[in-house]
């Protein structure tokens, strides 16, 4: 899953929404996901292909990655193996709460905050797991590849 804040109005129906909402990319697709700016207010969620930009022009999944902030949370660090693969960069182990990541590179393992949700590409990654053991195994595969690329 993927998801960006975007701080801009948007139209569905002919009625225009407060300014601030998410664009959410999951395995089921793509919607928006607004909550009412009330103490308290009530999040809706609307398909993609009803909303458009206050311009007419449709929102798009590709609008979070151009004019959208990826969502980040707060995590702890379970376990680090440090200067692996490569010095100045690490496997880690964190959780945010409820779920648990394996981290890999130089940036996402030794970071507070990372984003809410799997990032696959570049020199540093995070894949989100729903228990600490999926996400030891996916680390583990990680290192095991490793080390059979380098021959050990």
């Amino acid at each position: 899953m993927k998801k960006w804040y975007i701080d801009g109005v948007f139209v569905r129906e002919g009625r225009t929404y407060d300014r601030g909402y998410y664009i959410v990319q999951d395995e089921h697709g793509a919607h928006i996901e607004w909550t009412e700016p009330i103490p308290g207010g009530e999040t809706h969620t609307f398909q993609l292909s009803e909303c458009f930009h206050a311009t007419g022009e449709p929102i798009m999944v590709e609008d979070g990655e151009l004019i959208g902030e990826l969502v980040e949370t707060s995590v702890e660090r379970i376990d680090i193996r440090e200067d692996f693969p490569n010095r100045d960069e690490a496997y880690a182990i964190l959780t945010d709460g409820p779920r648990f990541a394996f981290a890999w590179g130089p940036k996402y393992p030794y970071a507070d905050e990372v984003p809410a949700q799997d990032v696959k590409d570049g020199t540093s990654g995070i894949e989100w797991f729903d228990t600490q053991n999926e996400a030891r195994a996916a680390m583990e595969q990680a290192a095991s590849a490793w080390d059979d690329i380098r021959g050990n």
